[in-house]
């Protein structure tokens, strides 16, 4: 936490635990005997944080994963404050009927309805990406959000606009045990190499001043199907740059 108050840093990311933050847990399992971890948060009557009935075993975890969020926000919010760039990654909200590509379950409550994450986006005038990592070749779907400050957005805006194509999937992110008896999910927890190098182009970006703008192919076929050619969509990511680059101290990456 001091590093990040001296402003040792060009940017942070972040990604906390997500396994009680999981769609996952409002699908039944059929590979295991006991129908998968239960459902520890609820969105409705003040069981964000926690359901009232809570089994016990599961407590600890449930406080633990509250308590990261918290230190989380934090770290991130302390990194506002000494002039970084933070993204914070984790799976995207799919109990908002009102975003009906996402939307699966209206008890679903992510990371991002939690108090003190609702609380930084604020803070820090975060941007929002939410896109499918199917997009990247990964043989499920499982639809991410990202939040970040406008000094990593000509990096990560485009992220926005991937959908997923496919009428089905290999696999899932979770729900379902290997022969190991190891819960899929842990495999889905890495992220495509793909993704990583986006991640590290855009923080990169920051060092290095004014960037090329970096399409991803699949994301320009994206924005030439809305009419907007790979040139404008260009002229408008270096412009969210230069109106935010021009604030960033030069700090070790």
């Amino acid at each position: 936490l001091r590093r990040v108050q001296r402003g040792e840093f060009i940017a942070v990311f972040a990604a906390p635990p997500c396994s009680t933050f999981s769609i996952s847990r409002f699908i039944r399992s059929k590979s295991s005997k006991d129908g998968g971890p239960p459902i520890i948060r609820k969105r409705g009557n003040g069981q964000v944080m926690g359901v009232k009935d809570c089994p016990a075993r599961h407590r600890r975890e449930l406080r633990n994963a509250n308590e990261l969020v918290r230190r989380t926000c934090t770290l991130l919010r302390a990194a506002v404050d000494a002039g970084t760039e933070i993204a914070m990654e984790n799976p995207a909200d799919r109990g908002d009927p009102s975003k009906p590509k996402t939307f699966l379950n209206h008890e679903h409550a992510p990371i991002w309805i939690m108090p003190e994450v609702q609380d930084l986006v604020k803070y820090a005038s975060c941007r929002e990406a939410t896109f499918p990592m199917c997009a990247f070749g990964a043989p499920y779907q499982k639809q991410t959000t990202i939040i970040y400050t406008a000094g990593l957005a000509s990096g990560l805006d485009d992220l926005d606009l991937l959908e997923c194509t496919h009428s089905n999937h290999a696999t899932s992110a979770g729900g379902s045990k290997g022969a190991d008896d190891i819960w899929n999910s842990a495999a889905a927890a890495a992220y495509p190499a793909e993704l990583n190098l986006i991640i590290a182009h855009a923080i990169a970006n920051l060092r290095s001043g004014v960037p090329e703008p970096r399409l991803l192919p699949n994301v320009s076929k994206q924005a030439g199907a809305e009419n907007v050619t790979q040139f404008e969509r260009e002229e408008r990511a270096h412009q969210r740059v230069i109106d935010n680059v021009s604030r960033l101290p030069s700090r070790r990456l």
